[in-house]
């Protein structure tokens, strides 16, 4: 036998046994509890944030009115804002897996990178 036909030989012999060990590799993570876990919350998560957008719009309307009355913008609202930018921030790592940190309330709003 060449060494290129050895070579062939050992190849298939790789990939005869990868799908096998693929295959057991996935059925692990499919039968793991903390990835259905992660899916629901994410799915409870993107709830949120679709129904974050009416808060913004709430909080947007309430500053334009304190900014056309007082001419400045309410500090306690803005104080609101920062937290809920955080907040929001955390989700969107979280539901785009750039983290497997889970958001508020299962960690602190204050544990962000660039606080």
């Amino acid at each position: 036998m060449s060494e290129e036909e050895k070579k062939i030989e050992e190849e298939n012999k790789e990939v005869e046994t990868t799908p096998e060990s693929v295959s057991d590799e996935a059925m692990s993570n499919i039968k793991d509890s903390s990835t259905w876990i992660d899916a629901l919350l994410v799915v409870v998560y993107l709830i949120v944030i679709s129904y974050s957008i009416f808060l913004l719009w709430i909080i947007a309307f309430a500053q334009f009115i304190f900014k056309l009355i007082t001419k400045k913008p309410n500090k306690n609202l803005g104080d609101l804002t920062n937290v809920f930018q955080k907040f929001i921030n955390q989700i969107i790592d979280f539901v785009t897996f750039e983290t497997e940190e889970r958001p508020y309330p299962f960690n602190s709003l204050n544990n962000s990178e660039d606080d």
